[in-house]
């Protein structure tokens, strides 16, 4: 039965070094690659709704476009996490690119700087630079017994 396995195994090795170099077999390769960039990845049942790809992208993006955005928002969010003066957009894209992200197009920075301004995670200080937006309190404020909020010194 070993035989069979080794026999097999050295066609397939053999028959694929030979499409290795055949032109038509690397442009099938290629064309092949080239259209998963366009097909969404298969969604299970067990993934997180949270994580989910948003249902509408803006128009003339893929989805890769839309993940490939959605990490480098949360990088930005995660280096101006515990800041309370603004940091300038230079600076983040800096510390982005030290990181490993890559934004793409002509002024990369402009383009960092639409991203957070369009997520509606940051506030924009101008020239100042970036913030997070404030999160809206969890904690309800303490009510009396008559149902009005208690203020000092009223």
């Amino acid at each position: 039965m070993a035989r069979i396995e080794e026999a097999l195994d050295l066609e397939i090795a053999q028959l694929e070094s030979e499409l290795a170099a055949d032109p038509r077999h690397i442009k099938l390769r290629l064309l092949k690659e080239a259209r998963a960039l366009y097909t969404p990845a298969p969604r299970h049942q067990s993934e997180d709704v949270s994580t989910a790809a948003p249902a509408v992208r803006a128009r003339g993006t893929t989805p890769r476009a839309d993940a490939g955005r959605l990490e480098i928002l949360n990088a930005a969010e995660r280096l101006l996490e515990g800041h309370t003066s603004p940091r300038k957009t230079a600076a983040i894209y800096t510390d982005l690119v030290a990181r490993g992200y890559v934004i793409g197009g002509k002024e990369p920075k402009s383009n960092l700087s639409a991203m957070m301004y369009n997520s509606g995670r940051f506030q924009s200080h101008q020239r100042m630079g970036w913030t997070l937006k404030a999160k809206p309190s969890q904690e309800p404020e303490a009510a009396t017994s008559d149902g009005f909020s208690q203020e000092e010194g009223v």
